[in-house]
Formats: C-alpha cells, sequence, structure tokens
C-alpha cells in the first residue's frame, strides 16, 4: 500500500474515513462488481435501470465526503429518455476506452487515473475495522463515466490488482 498511502498525502483533499462492516478488500471486490455490472448491462439500461443502479449498489459503495459543497444535480426526471441512454453510452464507451489505455500503458497512465481521480476527490482514504487502509468513491463525481471510474480506482487503489483485470473481463 505505499503507492496508495504516497498519493494520500499528495492529495490535498485526503479524508479519512471509518469503515465498519467489512474489510478493504471485500469492499474493493464490491466496488469491482458494481462496476463490472455497470460495463456488462448497462447498453440494456434505460432510465429505471440507471436509477436503480445508482440508488442502489453504487450508493452503497460511494461516501459523501464533507471537506467539499455538492452542487445540485439535475434528477433523472428531467432528462428524456433518449439523453440518458446518450449518457450510459457515452459513460460506457469513456470507461472501456480508459480501461484498454490501462492495459496498453505503462503504470504512469494508472498514476495519471488516480491523480485525477483523487484531485478531483471522487475517491477518499478509509481505514476497516482491522485497521487496513483502502479507498471509497466518493459521492462529488457527477458523470456517470466519472462515477464508475472511481469505483474501479478504488479497487484499483485498495489492492492494485483489480483494474488488471477489467480489461479481460470486458472482452469476455
Amino acid at each position: 500500500m505505499k503507492l496508495a498511502a504516497e498519493i494520500a498525502a499528495q492529495s490535498t483533499a485526503a479524508t479519512m474515513i471509518s469503515m465498519r462492516r467489512t474489510t478493504a478488500s471485500e469492499f474493493a471486490a464490491d466496488c469491482y462488481d458494481i462496476a463490472q455490472a455497470f460495463l456488462h448491462d448497462s447498453r440494456f439500461w434505460g432510465k429505471a435501470e440507471l436509477a436503480m443502479w445508482l440508488m442502489g449498489p453504487y450508493s452503497r459503495v460511494a461516501h459523501n465526503v464533507s471537506d467539499a459543497p455538492e452542487s445540485a444535480r439535475p434528477s433523472l426526471r428531467e432528462i428524456d429518455v433518449t439523453t440518458i441512454e446518450d449518457i450510459i453510452d457515452a459513460a460506457h464507451d469513456e470507461v472501456v476506452e480508459a480501461l484498454t489505455l490501462l492495459d496498453e500503458t505503462d503504470f504512469a497512465t494508472a498514476r495519471l487515473l488516480m491523480n485525477t481521480m483523487l484531485d478531483s476527490g471522487f475517491v477518499a482514504p478509509f481505514v476497516d475495522t482491522n485497521g487496513n487502509e483502502g479507498w471509497t468513491p466518493t459521492t462529488k463525481a457527477h458523470r456517470l463515466a466519472d462515477r464508475v471510474l472511481s469505483l474501479l480506482v478504488a479497487a484499483f487503489m485498495t489492492t492494485r490488482s483489480v483494474v488488471q483485470e477489467i480489461p479481460l473481463a470486458i472482452a469476455a
């Protein structure tokens, strides 16, 4: 976890969250599973399915970090069905492209993505009940692609191996 600790020390938005009822590795696996569900299923989603994903699995792992104010977000009710489908497709494509870059490049690309997520406040460190450090997505990401990427970055920064498995899962 030296890399994660080094990045957290450099981050101006590092806020430690205390995580109960789960270990860091179990939490990372949950983040991975939720992101993978988005990548595998979202092409078939509409407004209702996106809302269920955001209010269900995603909301269970995204934590509110109170060091920055939340801005107003439009309600899904205010967005038409075609726009929702375009947002889902664009987010899916952006996440797949980011994962493809991670798969094809050196660790510098992963570090850039991690730093972007940290600087934006989209991931934050936490400590589980065993004292292990991990990373959680926060509620600060507004774009759908950033929400999915924050799940993957949190999982990767916690386990240093989860993101490497995703491109293979996408191709399957």
